[in-house]
């Protein structure tokens, strides 16, 4: 499922000028005819793996005419590995890209695994249970299916032929820029939609010895932003990029068997063991956050606890330093149980301050069977988590991390109260104790908001068992 990550390189970092003296181009029949065996190769399919570097310089000015000497050019890494796969019986891609702090720790950008399915984008992921799923992808109001053509996932190559090149030695070439620009937007303007829909400012192409593409190198034209900092205070960056690509498996690479189930993993049962215990046990959930703004980190520690016994649900949310003060109430004291005991479905009730409780107009998270609220523990399958020996702990990669939380894995989604809780968690880890149980769960984030980085953690503890019952007598209060 998750391949090892391509080493970081300098790549990127080749200059290209000093080819520009040196074109001379050459259009005659044969090298037109090795061009067009070259584009119709690609078409077919091909990997391509490599490295950009995005390099931001700061202005003193909105005309972006006066560099700021007193700014450093500010570096970003990213590492990517595409697969387009074009033949009669499947069209599909695999993207997987990944950017680096500055402390060398990679963060997921995008992993897909997408189909061509008449013309409509189907996403292929492998679940919590180990079982690969395909959904129609859905546009932003999740109304309309994504057209694939219109996606930006197209092979490239599709749109090129040998007129597109033009060759500058026996074994270079350079492609026309337009072209150049348009692999470029429907790669990466993920990372970069204003920047990668310029023009390649320069490109150079190598070729193998059987004519095949084998790397090439690419400058993009500055993008110019004005874009507010932490304290809301306008900063004019300037952004460009280099690109290098190495190609491999052209004409015959394979996006669809790059989403299959992991293998049996005997290390992990004792992962697996734990979560079948769990499974339709009472439970107790505590999930502390520790965030992180620019290293510096915020001071409330938000606290969620969540109980369940099999008929009902309480939940309670406070800062970790007022713990050892509470006395089983908090104001945010919530309550999911049946007003029926003969229709299964569950309804809100909030605490009142003289200590009943209130059934309010919750149809948000009204209405539905007990079930519906637990956290999936018992269908988890173990064998997706790697287990890291050397630390002892179990761990996801970023990419099943997300779904992790989506689907609701070890922790409902009710818990949830952070965005970036779902759209940049990049790790989950897992650690036992001696007898077995799980000593915590932590899922740490990572958001780049361009002028201000936020990390944490979100550390996670259970209880489980008859022992587990609600913090005070609510079947007495509730009535």
């Amino acid at each position: 499922m998750r391949k090892q990550l391509i080493a970081l390189s300098l790549l990127g970092l080749v200059s290209l000028s000093s080819c520009e003296g040196d074109i001379t181009p050459s259009t005659n029949n044969e090298t037109l005819a090795t061009f067009n065996n070259v584009a119709t190769t690609m078409q077919k399919g091909f990997t391509v793996s490599g490295t950009l570097v995005a390099q931001t310089v700061y202005y003193t000015d909105s005309n972006f005419n006066v560099v700021n000497e007193n700014r450093d050019i500010e570096s970003t890494n990213y590492t990517f590995t595409f697969t387009y796969q074009n033949d009669d019986n499947y069209i599909g891609m695999d993207r997987k890209i990944y950017s680096y702090d500055t402390n060398g720790d990679s963060h997921l950008v995008v992993d897909e695994n997408v189909t061509n399915d008449n013309d409509e984008v189907k996403l292929n992921y492998l679940s919590y249970d180990n079982k690969v799923y395909s959904d129609y992808a859905m546009d932003d109001n999740y109304i309309n299916r994504v057209s694939y053509g219109g996606s930006g996932l197209n092979n490239p190559f599709l749109s090129i032929d040998g007129n597109d090149f033009t060759a500058v030695g026996d074994k270079t070439c350079m492609l026309d820029n337009s072209k150049v620009s348009l692999i470029l937007y429907n790669m990466f303007s993920i990372v970069d939609s204003q920047a990668f829909n310029l023009p390649a400012s320069r490109n150079i192409i190598s070729l193998d010895d059987n004519g095949n593409i084998e790397t090439m190198f690419v400058d993009t034209a500055e993008a110019k932003y004005s874009l507010a900092d932490k304290s809301y205070v306008n900063q004019y960056v300037g952004m460009t990029y280099k690109a290098s690509f190495s190609f491999s498996n052209q004409g015959n690479a394979s996006a669809k068997d790059l989403m299959v189930p992991e293998e049996d993993k005997p290390e992990n049962k004792p992962l697996q063991d734990i979560f079948n215990k769990m499974q339709g046990q009472n439970l107790m959930i505590k999930r502390v956050v520790h965030a992180y703004y620019d290293g510096v980190e915020e001071d409330l520690n938000e606290t969620v606890r969540l109980y369940y016994d099999g008929e009902k649900i309480f939940y309670q949310t406070y800062y970790l330093d007022d713990e050892a003060s509470l006395t089983g109430v908090t104001a945010s004291d919530f309550l999911l149980m049946r007003l029926n005991p003969d229709v299964d479905a569950l309804y809100g009730y909030t605490r009142n301050s003289n200590g009943t409780w209130s059934q309010g107009g919750y149809s948000s998270v009204s209405g539905y069977p007990y079930e519906f609220y637990l956290p999936v523990i018992g269908d988890i399958n173990a064998n997706i988590f790697e287990y890291d020996k050397e630390n002892d702990v179990y761990y996801l990669p970023e990419v099943l991390s997300v779904y992790w939380l989506l689907d609701g894995c070890m922790l409902p989604t009710m818990a949830v109260s952070q965005a970036y809780f779902f759209d940049y968690l990049n790790r989950v880890e897992i650690k036992l104790k001696d007898n077995g149980d799980i000593d915590y769960m932590k899922t740490s984030f990572y958001r780049d908001a361009g002028m201000y980085v936020v990390t944490g953690t979100y550390e996670i503890t259970y209880q489980y068992g008859p022992s587990v019952t609600m913090p005070y007598n609510i079947d007495e209060e509730v009535k």
